[in-house]
């Protein structure tokens, strides 16, 4: 096995559990009744792997014009789409009127010509209401045929659009897999990366995964995933062979070695000349009195005492204690004379020896400070040193918001979709280069088992809003393209990806 199976989408097609008998439905046009066929289906039932499927073996006769809902969903975009889609010069400003015109005389030529058109749509439950209003009266209106893939929801605004239209139309409804293609659908998953042998799940794992995931293959290869990354770690026991000994031996003994060298390298090895030594002797004061390093004007270059710090963070009250101490230990590791303002009490000469830092000690502990009172340590910087300021946070690299944020606002409101990228690195220096990059959004879409990057602009209440705005966009956002999307689309997308 090369990798690991389940760790991305499928990309094959599995023809277990009534799918090659759909396909069949599906691929002969000239055979269906009614003009509109839906596929249906819980989420994770394999609609777009049928969609694919379908999509790459139509018979020859059969010209198709592909849409992805998830991305085109307006009713202009979806015809402007099956225009080009049956490779159409249609302008860009032409109305959804001019459009059908040019689709149905399109069709009608193809008829005559013996082909067949069709319309194949992934993703429809995500269609507006409209635009599904115009699919159901251009295939009406033609001999267009159309099989639009999507969630269950979808039916109910078919259904209505359909009566309205007096148009016909037939749902096929997907199911999960039973526990004998589920079994036979993990075995195809594994040859698909050239593993050979029983596959590595035991009966019990092989049900639990059946009753849990109801048979649905997106959900048998998210807990398929799950379960071979355990067993690949050793999760479950002796289920897979331990690390070697030898191994094992010489890990520890390398682990042993690098301690033994860093306790030596960071030994100051004894008598040794340190490397930060006194710039001026600092004279012994005599027994019990009391000075200041102020005082004796001395300069000591080396590391703060460590009780200094560690008083100071005693002293600290309530539940910050932690943060005010590691605060403490930084200014005083930064500011070496920040003991100019306390006193420091001596109880014996502190001699200065040659090559060596001073060391001052003190012999009794430092007086009791009120709970709400500073920090010794914070308060001991000299008047005449300016307070270093405290770092500005840094700003996000592309200063826009992510698909956190969209998850945040309401579903009913709208935003403007300007450009899907392949990066995550173009989406951001798009972002970037805007005059207002606050104003602007990135999140992640997955399609085709690739993970694309969507651009939005602005969260407006209403559609007319969200279309002023696009209209007054400056800079390179005014050279694309706009559209239209509700909120509850984007959400939409972005838990997608979440799932997978």
């Amino acid at each position: 096995m090369t990798h690991n199976p389940f760790s991305k989408p499928d990309q094959g097609f599995f023809d277990r559990g009534d799918r090659k008998t759909h396909l069949e439905q599906l691929r002969h046009l000239s055979h269906w009744s009614r003009r509109v066929l839906l596929v249906t289906g819980p989420e994770g039932v394999g609609k777009t792997s049928l969609y694919r499927q379908l999509s790459a073996s139509l018979e020859p006769r059969v010209k198709a014009a592909r849409v992805n809902a998830a991305l085109i969903n307006t009713s202009h975009e979806v015809v402007m789409a099956i225009a080009r889609g049956f490779g159409l010069a249609a302008p860009a400003d032409a109305n959804v009127q001019l459009l059908k015109s040019l689709i149905e005389d399109h069709v009608s030529e193809q008829e005559k010509g013996g082909r067949q058109c069709v319309v194949l749509i992934d993703d429809a439950q995500l269609l507006e209401p409209r635009a599904i209003d115009e699919l159901i009266n251009l295939a009406d209106r033609s001999g267009l045929r159309m099989v639009l893939f999507g969630e269950v929801r979808l039916v109910a605004g078919i259904e209505r659009a359909a009566d309205r239209a007096g148009v016909g139309w037939h749902e096929i409804r997907l199911s999960g897999y039973g526990e004998a293609d589920t079994r036979e659908y993990l075995e195809w998953r594994f040859r698909q990366v050239r593993y050979r042998g029983r596959i590595p799940f035991t009966d019990q794992q092989v049900k639990e995964i059946v009753r849990l995931s109801e048979g649905l293959p997106g959900r048998i290869n998210q807990m398929a995933n799950v379960l071979l990354v355990k067993l690949e770690s050793g999760g479950f026991g002796q289920s897979r062979p331990g690390f070697p000994r030898l191994h094992t031996s010489l890990l520890i003994l390398l682990i042993i070695l690098t301690t033994l060298g860093w306790v030596l390298f960071t030994d100051d090895g004894g008598d040794e000349t340190p490397a930060e030594v006194v710039k001026v002797p600092l004279p012994a004061p005599a027994v019990g009195s009391t000075k200041t390093a102020a005082d004796t004007g001395s300069v000591v270059s080396g590391p703060a005492p460590v009780g200094s710090a560690a008083s100071a963070a005693r002293q600290t009250a309530g539940t910050d204690s932690v943060e005010a101490a590691a605060s403490a230990t930084a200014e005083v590791a930064e500011q070496p004379t920040s003991l100019a303002g306390r006193d420091v009490t001596s109880s014996a000469a502190a001699p200065v020896v040659p090559g060596r830092a001073a060391v001052v000690s003190e012999s009794r502990p430092a007086p009791t400070v009120a709970a709400s009172g500073p920090s010794p340590a914070v308060s001991a910087v000299p008047q005449s040193q300016t307070p270093i300021p405290a770092p500005k946070p840094a700003p996000s690299a592309a200063g826009g918001k992510d698909g956190r944020w969209l998850l945040e606002q309401p579903p009913g409101a709208y935003t403007v979709q300007l450009v899907t990228l392949s990066s995550a690195e173009r989406a951001a220096a798009f972002v970037a280069e805007q005059a207002e990059p606050q104003r602007f959004a990135t999140y992640q879409l997955a399609r085709d088992g690739r993970t694309l990057h969507v651009v939005v602009y602005g969260v407006f209440d209403s559609k007319a809003e969200a279309e002023r705005a696009a209209r007054a966009l400056t800079g390179s956002a005014a050279k694309v393209k706009p559209w239209i999307r509700t909120l509850a689309q984007v959400h939409t997308a972005i838990r997608t990806v979440q799932r997978q």
